[in-house]
């Protein structure tokens, strides 16, 4: 739009500083020659103004024989054409427009003050004086209204500044946005320590998580105890075998380890498997290497054989004073009783950590089907029986129907 503007304001200047669009219309749509006979009358129309009268035209007129004099006029088109009697040189001057008229020249010139936007005008040429003919040379000269013309200039002008100014506006915006906002404020930086320092404290937190060992020879594991059995507790202040001065948690203390039958046990808690030392006739205290979870499997006593009740014979009913319970009766020495026979060495935590209870001997020729159980994913054996029945997987204890 601005270098529109430009363009238009350039092309009014040029046209207000020189004529050189007026010549080209007039050369080449506002001259014209046309032929007289003699003693002979002859109009010609034309349009000098446009409908909008932004073209302002005037008229010459010029007889090409500088000898032969004629009579011009000029008039509306309407009046001239009703006037038949051309020889009435009176009516038609009447006729005419003011001042449009000249008697005996080669030459006529009307500058179109009257003439109206839009109309159309007769130039009548009287070729009275000679009997030869004429050619009669004629233009219309067209010029735009000064007014108008700077007018319009003006306007172009004004446009190209309005457009310039928003055209700085909007480059001015855009700048603007493209702008950067500037950077918050960054924290002060912290105070950097030296290399000596840095390292110095490195190494003092890398011995507080990693004390260093005492001189000498270190304890070794003793051969045959398992990775998941727990470490004996440190020996206590004042037990023989501590190094004076020696922290707690570094001392320790060899126990010899019971001999025993090495056993797979499942966590009640985490499910996961460790092996432990039974011994039998004596409980043992175990850990979970994983979770923690602690318990104890051992031997149990089993429960005493009652002995056979000994027949008693009804006396006599009791009086009212044998009713009353004595004083404080002394209760008379328990008769010593057999051992009973001993029971295989069960604990009472077999069956809530696990551990595989011994198969239950199943009768000979019975068919047998071993299932994968959907909780621990143990395999394990069962009788056949008339289904359905129910059945309890031994390693988790998982109880279900099989049909």
């Amino acid at each position: 739009m601005l270098v529109l503007g430009l363009v238009f304001t350039i092309f009014f200047v040029s046209i207000a500083v020189s004529p050189w669009l007026t010549d080209i219309v007039d050369r080449d749509y506002g001259t014209y020659t046309k032929p007289v006979m003699g003693r002979q009358t002859q109009d010609f129309e034309f349009t000098p103004d446009d409908p909008l009268y932004i073209v302002h035209g005037s008229l010459d007129v010029q007889a090409m024989n500088s000898t032969i004099k004629c009579n011009f006029f000029v008039g509306n088109m309407g009046v001239f054409e009703k006037i038949n009697d051309t020889q009435n040189i009176n009516a038609v001057q009447n006729a005419s427009l003011p001042h449009a008229y000249k008697y005996n020249v080669n030459k006529f010139i009307y500058d179109g003050t009257d003439f109206k936007p839009g109309k159309s005008y007769i130039v009548r040429v009287y070729n009275f004086n000679s009997d030869d003919d004429i050619n009669v040379h004629i233009k219309i000269h067209r010029e735009v209204d000064g007014s108008l013309l700077w007018g319009l200039l003006v306007l172009c002008v004004c446009y190209v500044a309005i457009g310039g100014v928003g055209f700085g506006l909007m480059q001015a915006l855009r700048v603007s946005k493209a702008r950067p906002t500037a950077p918050p404020a960054q924290a002060r930086p912290a105070p950097q320590r030296e290399a000596a320092t840095m390292f110095a404290d490195m190494e003092q937190e890398v011995q507080t998580m990693f004390p260093a060992r005492p001189a000498g020879p270190q304890p070794q594991r003793p051969p045959g105890r398992p990775y998941g059995q727990m470490r004996p507790a440190p020996p206590r202040p004042g037990v023989a075998g501590a190094r004076p001065g020696a922290p707690a948690r570094e001392i320790a203390v060899e126990r010899p380890v019971p001999q025993g039958v090495q056993k797979t046990i499942a966590c009640p808690r985490c499910r996961t498997k460790f092996s432990y030392t039974k011994i039998e006739g004596r409980v043992t205290e175990i850990q979970c290497p994983k979770c923690g979870k602690k318990g104890r499997v051992g031997a149990r006593t089993a429960p005493p054989t009652p002995a056979p009740a000994e027949e008693l014979i009804p006396g006599p009913a009791p009086t009212v004073a044998a009713r009353l319970p004595p004083a404080r009766p002394v209760a008379p020495p328990r008769p010593t009783r057999p051992p009973a026979a001993a029971k295989p060495a069960v604990s009472p935590l077999d069956d809530v950590l696990g551990t595989t209870a011994p198969a239950t001997p199943r009768p000979a020729g019975a068919k047998t089907k071993t299932i994968a159980c959907p909780k621990c994913k143990q395999r394990f054996t069962v009788v056949e029986k008339p289904r359905p029945f129910d059945i309890k997987c031994p390693n988790c204890g998982k109880t279900g129907t099989l049909r």
